[in-house]
C-alpha cells in the first residue's frame, strides 16, 4: 500500500500543468472536432428556437416581450446543456488518455456519457445555482449601499452615486470577505461532473461526492487554477501576437493595395474562426487539469471508485 501511495502522490502542480497541455497537444484533432460539432449543433438549435418563437409570436399567441424572454431562456438552456455535454466528453477523453496513455476517441467518450447527459446537465445546473447564491451574497453589500446612497442623496450626480456605491473602501472590503465563501465552495464542488461520469452519482449526490473528494485539497486546487490561468493567458496573448504579425498586418497591407474585398473578408473570417477555436482549446485546459487532479486525489485518498483499480 505504501508503494501505491507513493506512486499516486507523484503529480505536483507543475507536472499537472505539463500533463494538461500534453493532452491538448496529443488530442488536438479530436478536441477541434468536438468543438466544431458543438458549434454546429448550437447554431442549428439557435435557428430552430428563434424561428419557432418568431412563428408563435407572429401568430399573436404570446406577447412580444414574453416571446423575447422565452427565446433567451431557451437559447440559454440549450447553450448550458451543450456546455455540460462538451465539458463532460472532454473530461472522459482526458481520463481515457491519462489512464491508458492512448489518444482519446470522441465517439467512445460520447458513447460512455450518452446515458448520463441529463444527469450531467442537472448536476451542472445545481452547481451554478449554488455558486450564484454565494455570488448574490458577495454583491449584496454593493446593492444595499447603492440603494442607501440613492435614498439619502437625491441630488447626487450619477458619477458620485457610482463612486460612493461601488468604490467605497469599506463596501469593497466587505464584498471581498463575502466573496471568499463563493471561491471556497466553488473549489469544493469543482468535481461534480467527474462524480457523475466516473462515480455514477446522481445529480445532487455529485455535489456531496465532490465535497468528499476535495476535503483538505482546497489550497492545492487554488494553486492549480492560478497557475493554469497564468499559463493559458500567456499562451493566448502569445498566439494573438503571432497571428497579428502573420495574418493581420499582411491583410492591412493588402487592403491598401486595392485587393478584392471578398478575399479580405474571407481571410478575416478564417482568422476569426481560428481565434475562437484556439480560445476554446486553451480554455479547455482548466477542465482537463481538473479531471487529472480528480483521478490523482481519488488514488491518493484510496477512495472507492472504479478509477482506484484503473
Amino acid at each position: 500500500m505504501e508503494k501505491e501511495m507513493e506512486i499516486y502522490n507523484t503529480i505536483g502542480i507543475v507536472e499537472l500543468i505539463i500533463k494538461t497541455y500534453s493532452f491538448l497537444k496529443e488530442n488536438i484533432k479530436e478536441i477541434l472536432k468536438l468543438i466544431f460539432i458543438m458549434i454546429i449543433v448550437y447554431a442549428l438549435s439557435f435557428i430552430v428556437v428563434v424561428m419557432g418563437s418568431l412563428i408563435i409570436s407572429s401568430g399573436q399567441i404570446i406577447k412580444n416581450i414574453l416571446a423575447c424572454v422565452i427565446i433567451m431562456s431557451l437559447i440559454g438552456l440549450i447553450a448550458f446543456y451543450l456546455e455540460s455535454i462538451f465539458i463532460s466528453i472532454l473530461k472522459h477523453m482526458t481520463a481515457t488518455w491519462f489512464l491508458t496513455g492512448q489518444k482519446a476517441k470522441l465517439k467512445d467518450s460520447y458513447r460512455k456519457i450518452k446515458s448520463k447527459k441529463f444527469k450531467l446537465f442537472k448536476s451542472n445546473l445545481i452547481k451554478k445555482i449554488i455558486l450564484y447564491f454565494f455570488l448574490l451574497i458577495h454583491i449584496s453589500p454593493y446593492i444595499v449601499n447603492f440603494i442607501g446612497v440613492i435614498t439619502r442623496n437625491h441630488d447626487y450626480k450619477f458619477e458620485n452615486i457610482v463612486l460612493n456605491s461601488f468604490f467605497n473602501p469599506t463596501i469593497v472590503l466587505i464584498g471581498f470577505i463575502f466573496y471568499i465563501p463563493c471561491i471556497y465552495f466553488g473549489l469544493r464542488i469543482a468535481f461534480n461532473l467527474e462524480s457523475v461520469i466516473f462515480n455514477d452519482k446522481l445529480s445532487m449526490e455529485s455535489i456531496d461526492d465532490s465535497m468528499k473528494v476535495t476535503k483538505n485539497k482546497v489550497l492545492s486546487l487554488v494553486s492549480y487554477y492560478v497557475l493554469i490561468m497564468i499559463f493559458t493567458k500567456f499562451i493566448t496573448y502569445g498566439l494573438l501576437l503571432f497571428i497579428e504579425f502573420l495574418f493581420v498586418v499582411p491583410t492591412i497591407i493588402l487592403s491598401n493595395l486595392n485587393i478584392n474585398e471578398t478575399f479580405l473578408i474571407t481571410i478575416g473570417a478564417i482568422i476569426f474562426i481560428f481565434l475562437i477555436a484556439i480560445g476554446l482549446v486553451l480554455n479547455s485546459a482548466i477542465y482537463v487539469g481538473e479531471t487529472i487532479k480528480f483521478i490523482d486525489i481519488c488514488r491518493e485518498k484510496n477512495l472507492n471508485t472504479f478509477l482506484q483499480n484503473s
